[in-house]
């Protein structure tokens, strides 16, 4: 019976042995997959058939990798068909495909020699109406100018005509003539002639600034008829410059759709 059990005993010792050793290979296994390595763990006396711990138990790790290789097709999250607005005939491509670029950069360039011409006039149309325009209201300055020197020259004419006026009312010695030639038939004839002289003299100078108010009336009226013209016509003008204005800016907009460029950021394909 004793030796029925020692034999079991061995039995069941070397079971535990090599379970412990396939505990380790399996250990192995799995930590060696996960890119872990169990060093020195156990070590098995096959003597007696005892597992003794002689060293802690150690990881050591390093590096994993794994390549997959797979074929398919790389499509865009996001595209972009890029077509010209207007007619013609493609002048110079800037672009490659791969190219990568960015929102704004030109991509290629359009011919067309009829929306070329008409940028090219309706230009020089703007230019020479904004050129009109300056020269009719340089025109109109002028005569704006000279209606204000005739109505100044009126106005100052009209201040002499009543100081003459105020004068001879105020005059005494008019009214001692008047008076003196009234009293005496006969009387001295150098004394009336000298008054006489006066009364000339007067009359003179006021018909003079009569005339003179009457000839810058004439002045303001003629100034006034040309400023006039000379407004209309710059309004004419500006008018004029206007339209070419808008003209030409049409024929710019046309003419900058010759040059195409990316609406978006990205990479060029067919």
């Amino acid at each position: 019976m004793p030796d029925s059990d020692g034999h079991r005993r061995g039995i069941t010792n070397r079971q535990m042995a090599w379970g412990i050793v396939g505990i380790i290979v399996a250990a192995i296994v799995i930590f060696g997959g996960g890119s872990y390595l169990l060093a020195r763990a156990l070590t098995v006396d096959h003597s007696d058939d005892t597992a003794v711990e002689r060293d802690l138990t150690e990881l050591v790790s390093s590096k994993y990798a794994d390549t997959l290789e797979a074929q398919g097709i790389l499509q865009a999250a996001q595209s972009e068909s890029i077509s010209p607005e207007v007619d013609g005939k493609i002048k110079k491509v800037y672009v490659e495909e791969g190219d990568e670029v960015v929102e704004g950069d030109v991509l290629f360039t359009i011919k067309n020699d009829t929306i070329t011409n008409d940028e090219k006039s309706a230009q020089t149309a703007y230019k020479d109406a904004q050129e009109s325009y300056g020269t009719a209201l340089g025109t109109q300055k002028e005569a704006k100018t000279k209606l204000q020197d005739a109505k100044q020259q009126l106005s100052d004419a009209k201040k002499k005509s009543k100081s003459s006026d105020e004068e001879e009312a105020d005059d005494p010695d008019a009214d001692a003539d008047t008076d003196a030639d009234a009293s005496t038939s006969g009387g001295s004839k150098s004394k009336k002639s000298t008054s006489s002289k006066k009364s000339s003299k007067k009359s003179g100078k006021n018909s003079s600034t009569s005339a003179d108010v009457t000839s810058y009336e004439a002045s303001v009226e003629s100034a006034q008829y040309a400023y006039d013209i000379a407004k209309a016509a710059a309004t004419t003008a500006r008018t004029t410059r206007d339209d070419a204005q808008a003209t030409y800016e049409a024929a710019k907009e046309q003419s900058d759709k010759l040059t195409v460029t990316a609406t978006t950021s990205g990479t060029v394909t067919n």
